[in-house]
């Protein structure tokens, strides 16, 4: 995979994740509405003109803004600037991973595009990275080796859709 499609990629589940825990909370109709006026038009239809990445970064601070006003607490919510829910943990160094449950990274006892977005978004970090003990050590629990990269990713694909 390139780099630019991995990132296509890693946004796309990103904006995905975003888009499905507002519709859980019942917000669909506000991130809709925010997409629509980043775009221009209906967001289900192709738009007339690319939206400018300052149009796309205003809608996505004013979906964050509206559906998660709590968002600096985390807890299991989103933590500011991220697309990806804390891992349901003390967020310590420790995780709630066992290998008994294979590509389940998130512990919701699903591999779903939960675990797929964790993975995605802390892609490429190492111990140095500033949110390491938070979300990188989760990310990293299915092939423990200090990185996450093609094998974590490989790992949760390879489980995608089972329930335990």
């Amino acid at each position: 995979i390139s780099t630019y499609r991995f990132k296509a990629i890693r946004k796309g589940l990103e904006d995905y994740e975003l888009f499905l825990q507002a519709r859980n909370r019942g917000h669909e109709s506000t991130v809709r509405e925010h997409l629509q006026n980043a775009v221009g038009r209906d967001w289900y239809q192709y738009p007339q003109r690319q939206p400018y990445p300052e149009e796309l970064e205003e809608a996505k601070i004013a979906i964050l803004t509206t559906v998660y006003p709590y968002a600096p607490t985390c807890g299991d919510s989103l933590c500011e600037n991220e697309h990806t829910p804390a891992p349901k943990t003390d967020q310590t160094t420790t995780t709630c991973y066992t290998p008994t449950k294979p590509g389940d990274l998130t512990c919701d006892n699903t591999v779903n595009i939960h675990d797929l977005t964790l993975i995605g978004s802390t892609y490429n970090w190492t111990p140095t990275h500033p949110q390491w003990n938070t979300k990188g050590t989760h990310a990293d629990a299915c092939t423990p080796n200090q990185h996450i990269d093609l094998n974590d990713l490989q790992c949760v694909t390879n489980h995608f859709g089972t329930q335990y």
